[in-house]
């Protein structure tokens, strides 16, 4: 040290400080420790905060702490941190050590320093105080500059400098990656705990056992329609809870939570649906106590206002009458009456402000405002006037409009004219002096009726109208017009004609009309020579024989309760009980009510056999059967009263209570039904005896006299035929036109030999089948037949039909004439026939039933009723079997009071049906009702248009085989007739 050099302080407060460069150094190296001094410590706080961390998870693990807590532990640890940080750097950068603090610190690190930096730090102090001597501060300021000078080449910096910090860095690093560890190996905690801790009050669920998730909705954002339900399904991992719980809240406000319980649906996870979702919602699944929650998810709702339901009013115009009718609309078409008002009513799922109906018509477009209803509707109305299309939309409260696509079509009908007409009879008709006819005028329109006239004629010149007016809607009308023909002094062959006229109640009315329809007059005696044409005795058998099965039936009826007043007896024998008693007691009321209303059915019957017979018969014969059936009837109502008595004995009069049946009551009712049993069966006895077996024996006779009819038309249709054959007798050749004609004819020819082979036989047969009521007649009808079979007509007509398949006019002509003549030799035969059967029937009438003779063979032979295609009558026509006919002719409709059975087979007494030859459904006669005859011998014709030469030469061939297939003799394929 040198002593010239001047000692000074290490802070001088003026002038320059006696250290010098040194100084410096030492400011240098103090920075140096005291950065070190501020990473130390800024390293040895970390695991502080990393235990702080750890702390704070396991916390919330533990307690699930709030938003706020996590908020409040956050703040702290960033302000702890921040100090720790603020505190570091002051350390590092803001803290300023003493001299004397920074020359211990270094000479304690360093002992080669010995104590020169002290000491010069003290020899500087000298040279600053003021207290001493001159000299000696000179001296303390030499001897600083010799210090100064030794310590020139001390590298104080770099002894101020040491490794801890490298040191401490590493234990810190080693401490941060342990914590990254336990994080790591904690995973599931980590990812749950650190997220709460970064983001308090965000969406984060606290780390559970028990992990939820929502699965639907399954993403934020996902909409729901507004005044819809959401349904909410979670599922769980992990633990399974035993129960889990919904909460939702509007967007934005958690303080109304709204909890409910979840639905277990097993492996399905859990279920609930919140109801009426109105605005945004936040919804999430958790436990009870809430130690496990869901995420949270968002969902939005769709403002946009949707229809729910319709409704259509219409009411239709006051004149109709009817109410107004409101259904749901589906948006289809609307039908409604023109002038008709018609209503919407649309209700949408928001609270609707208006809506609007565009009209569009072939006229323009127009638009209809619906204004505000009750709750979420909206309603208007419109006057059904042109169809048209519509379309709808509305608004909600909030401005939203509607984007669903409502569209209708609008039909227009309109008021149609009334509908009116004149049934039963509905045409023109014959109808019977007797006959009591009730014309019917039925009128409808589809909304209303206001007046009917009814216009009635007698013999064409009408009289004033029957007004019917009605003073309340009347949709149909059924107006009867009686017809009494003998009040009216009409006579056959006078007329009644009646037509209608409806007018409806529209604002302009219309008015519609019947056709007219004329009933002819004729007397019973023509209706009666009408219905002979058409039916046979075994017609008028059948109406006898079904009351005779009536009669049957309530005699069976009357057996049965026979029977069971028998068993009834034996069930009273063994009842012990009272209950047992009772119900005897009931089943014998039951048979006294039974009794009583058979005798009902049995008066009934006496009356219908007393009417079944008109005052002027169909055959005479019923004249004679109407006075037995009358003394029937009355054998009947006697029986009935004598029953009647019986069972006033049984009862018990004036009992308060019936008594107990006993034994003695049931033998007196089982003495009664027997009884009237016995009296019933004589009855029903007699009937069979004395009015079918006459009717019966007398269809024997029909069918032979039904033959001679058939031959008789036979002969007329061969007439006919012969005669329009001479059209083609012309010895050139006939052109195609007449080929074909003759191959129509020949077709008939063969109809007619088939029909005359089948008469034949059936001559024989009936013959056989009359022998032994009628021999005579039966001789007569065999021997007929045998003449048949020796003329060998089908033959002869055979012959004939290949004559003209062959187109052989001339030859034709010939053979169908010669048939003809061979028919006409057995006519007159035939003929000769009447007067020996008639007077047969007589006297069988006469002899074996004590009936009149009167004129029943007469009338039998008015008969043309039989099958085959044959029609009966040269004005009618023949009908061939392949399609074709020569004349049709359409059977007049009469109306009369005769009561017939359809075209079935007739019933015997066994119910059985007679063996009779089938006949032709066409030409049969069917009453449908007591009193109408409808449509006799319908004949269907085709087209007999001549096609072209083309198309006959193409099928010449086929048409060629088909005939000569129709040609064919069947007695050459068949076995011959086995004739007794």
């Amino acid at each position: 040290m040198s002593a010239a050099a001047p000692v000074s302080s290490p802070r001088p407060q003026t002038g320059l400080d006696p250290l010098g460069l040194l100084a410096a150094r030492l400011n240098a190296a103090d920075r140096i420790l005291q950065k070190e001094r501020g990473a130390i410590l800024f390293f040895r706080s970390w695991p502080w905060a990393l235990g702080a961390v750890v702390a704070a998870i396991i916390a919330d693990v533990v307690l699930h702490l709030s938003g706020s807590a996590r908020f409040g532990i956050d703040l702290a640890f960033a302000f702890l941190a921040l100090l720790d940080a603020a505190w570091c750097g002051w350390l590092a950068w803001g803290k300023h050590n003493s001299f004397e603090h920074i020359a211990r610190t270094l000479e304690a690190r360093h002992p080669r320093l010995g104590s020169k930096l002290i000491n010069l730090l003290q020899l500087r102090s000298q040279t600053q105080d003021p207290t001493l001597a001159p000299l000696t501060r000179e001296l303390a300021g030499l001897a600083i500059g010799s210090y100064a000078e030794e310590l020139r080449n001390e590298p104080i910096e770099q002894l101020a400098r040491t490794a801890r910090v490298e040191s401490e860095a590493k234990y810190a690093l080693f401490g941060f990656f342990g914590f990254v560890v336990l994080l790591a190996i904690s995973f599931d905690i980590t990812r749950t705990e650190l997220p709460r801790f970064l983001d308090p009050f965000g969406d984060h669920p606290p780390y559970s056992f028990t992990r939820l998730e929502i699965t639907d909705p399954g993403y934020d954002g996902a909409q729901v329609v507004y005044h819809e339900n959401l349904v909410v399904t979670a599922r769980s991992s992990g633990h399974r809870p035993a129960e889990l719980y919904l909460s939702w809240f509007p967007a934005g406000h958690p303080e109304q939570t709204s909890t409910l319980p979840m639905f277990d649906r097993g492996e399905h996870g859990f279920a609930q649906q919140v109801e009426n979702v109105q605005s945004d919602l936040v919804v999430f699944v958790h436990t009870k106590n809430q130690h496990a929650i869901s995420k949270q998810r968002r969902v939005s709702v769709v403002l946009t206002p949707r229809l729910e339901k319709a409704w259509v009013k219409i009411t239709p115009p006051a004149y109709t009458g009817l109410a107004a009718t409101e259904k749901l609309f589906d948006f289809k078409t609307v039908k409604a009456l023109e002038g008709s008002t018609i209503a919407f009513r649309l209700a949408s799922n928001r609270p609707l402000a208006s809506g609007r109906i565009s009209v569009s018509t072939d006229s323009g477009n127009e638009s209809v405002t619906m204004t505000r209803g009750e709750q979420n509707q909206v309603v208007g109305q419109l006057e059904a006037k042109k169809p048209a299309q519509l379309k709808f939309s509305f608004v909600d409260r909030d401005g939203y409009s509607s984007q669903d696509t409502l569209e209708a079509t609008l039909t227009v009908t309109h008021d149609l004219p009334p509908d009116v007409q004149v049934a039963n009879p509905g045409s023109d008709a014959f109808v019977a002096m007797d006959y009591q006819a009730e014309p019917a005028i039925e009128a409808s329109d589809d909304y209303g009726l206001k007046t009917l006239r009814i216009h009635t004629a007698h013999n064409g010149v009408f009289g004033e109208p029957k007004i019917i007016s009605y003073d309340h809607i009347t949709l149909h009308a059924h107006e009867v017009v009686p017809l009494d023909f003998q009040s009216l002094n009409l006579q056959s062959g006078d007329t009644v004609s009646l037509f209608a006229e409806a007018i409806d109640n529209a604002p302009q009315p219309h008015l519609a009309r019947s056709k007219t329809v004329t009933l002819t007059v004729i007397s019973t005696q023509e209706y009666n020579d009408f219905l002979r044409q058409q039916t046979d005795i075994s017609d008028i058998e059948a109406k006898y024989t079904k009351l005779l099965n009536d009669m049957r039936d309530l005699v069976e009826q009357q057996k049965k309760l026979s029977d069971e007043t028998a068993a009834l007896k034996q069930q009273l024998d063994a009842a012990k009980s009272d209950a047992e008693k009772a119900a005897v007691q009931k089943k014998l009321n039951d048979l006294l009510a039974k009794q009583n209303a058979l005798n009902a059915q049995l008066n009934q019957l006496a009356k219908t056999m007393e009417h079944l017979v008109r005052d002027q018969p169909l055959y005479d014969i019923e004249s004679d059967l109407k006075d037995t059936l009358a003394e029937k009837a009355q054998q009947i109502r006697d029986s009935t009263q004598t029953n009647a008595e019986d069972l006033k004995k049984i009862a018990q009069p004036g009992a308060n209570a019936p008594q107990a049946p006993s034994q003695a009551m049931l033998d007196d009712f089982k003495r009664a039904s027997d009884d009237q049993l016995q009296r019933l069966g004589a009855t029903e006895q007699q009937v069979a005896d004395e009015v079918i077996q006459p009717l019966e024996d007398m269809s024997l006779m029909q069918e032979i006299i039904k033959d001679l009819n058939r031959y008789e038309d036979l002969y007329a249709a061969q007439q006919e035929l012969a005669r329009q054959a001479q059209a083609y007798n012309r010895p050139a050749p006939l052109s195609r036109e007449d080929q074909l004609a003759l191959k129509n004819l020949a077709a008939q020819q063969k109809a007619i030999g088939d029909d005359l082979d089948a008469l034949e036989q059936k001559l024989w047969e009936d013959g056989k089948a009359t022998k032994e009521k009628f021999p005579k007649a039966a001789e007569s009808a065999q021997s007929i037949a045998d003449k048949m079979g020796d003329l060998k007509l089908q033959m002869l007509a055979n012959q004939t039909s290949r004559e003209m398949v062959n187109g052989n006019g001339g030859g034709a002509a010939a053979l169908a004439e010669n048939l003809r003549s061979e028919m006409a030799r057995l006519f007159s035969q035939c003929q000769a026939q009447d007067g020996p059967m008639s007077n047969e029937l007589d006297q069988y009438l006469g002899f074996q039933h004590g009936m009149k003779p009167g004129m029943n063979f007469r009338q039998m032979m008015q008969c043309h009723k039989f099958g085959s295609g044959l029609t009966g009558s040269m004005g009618q026509g023949y009908s061939g079997r392949n399609g074709f006919a020569i004349i049709s002719g359409q059977n007049p409709h009469v109306l009369g009071n005769e009561a017939l059975p359809g075209n079935a087979a007739k019933v015997q007494k066994n119910g059985d049906t007679k063996g009779r030859m089938p006949q032709n459904a066409g030409q049969s006669v069917t009453l449908d009702k007591s009193d109408v005859v409808h449509d006799l011998n319908s004949v269907n014709r085709e087209s007999e248009a001549v096609q072209s030469e083309t198309i006959i030469q193409q099928y010449r061939g086929l048409v060629e085989e088909y005939f000569k297939a129709l040609t064919k003799d069947p007695k050459k394929e068949t076995k011959p007739k086995a004739r007794p």
